[in-house]
């Protein structure tokens, strides 16, 4: 051996370093199967839609870690209780491996609501939307106004909404809008004063032909009565004689 390294060292140095690079690699191999648990899995039980309590049970009796990740709020699931997973029910993982729940929240979320007067009835909408609050929980409610679908203020509860003001994101809000009728309505007054005004008219005039008419019909008559006498007085006159 040694006269065959002296003749041929880097040829054994070579050998020597492969089979120690083997012996290596197959150590790290087997120690990463005893660590990895390599070959091994766990099916992910369902947690999702009960308690939080429940959830944590459930999936440790399965050697699995829980952590929540994060709270949101919805208002058709109970408070506490579970939204979502991960990883997904049924899912094959390691054993003993880490479950992220997100937990529906026991409050509802505070969010700060703008000003939004002034704007119209869509945008006022889709900002509402944006911040979270849901279609079902926006009320529109119209007004007498001048300018159509404009919002003229928000109401929380009856109260009117102060801008920036943090309100539940289950809230009901109302909107008062413009109904843009105040110019028509305006236009329709106009009409009916001028009409009550020609009424008067037409009913003088009429009064003063009417009267003129009958003093017209009158006269003829009077005139015929007074020259039927003087006819009448003659015969008589002449009878007498």
């Amino acid at each position: 051996m040694s006269s065959l390294m002296r003749k041929y060292p880097i040829f054994v140095n070579l050998i020597i370093i492969i089979i120690v690079a083997f012996i290596g690699i197959m150590i790290a191999n087997i120690s990463l199967a005893i660590f990895t648990k390599h070959g091994e899995y766990s099916v992910v039980p369902n947690v999702e839609k009960i308690s939080y309590t429940g959830a944590m049970e459930k999936l440790h009796e399965a050697s699995f870690k829980t952590e929540i990740s994060d709270s949101v709020f919805r208002d058709d699931i109970q408070p506490g209780y579970v939204l979502e997973q991960t990883p997904a029910p049924n899912a094959k993982v390691k054993p003993g491996r880490t479950v992220y729940l997100i937990i529906n929240a026991v409050n509802p979320k505070q969010v700060a609501v703008n000003n939004i007067e002034g704007i119209s009835l869509r945008q006022g909408k889709a900002l509402l939307q944006g911040l979270g609050f849901k279609e079902k929980n926006i009320k529109v409610v119209y007004r007498l106004g001048k300018y159509e679908n404009l919002i003229q203020s928000v109401r929380v509860g009856g109260k009117k909404l102060r801008p920036g003001q943090r309100v539940p994101i289950n809230s009901t809000i109302v909107l008062e809008v413009s109904d843009g009728k105040v110019d028509r309505l305006t236009d329709s007054l106009l009409n009916v004063e001028y009409g009550m005004e020609y009424d008067d008219s037409y009913s003088e005039n009429y009064t003063s032909e009417s009267e003129v008419s009958v003093e017209s019909e009158a006269q003829p008559i009077e005139n015929q009565y007074v020259e039927e006498s003087e006819s009448e007085q003659e015969e008589y006159n002449t009878l007498l004689e």
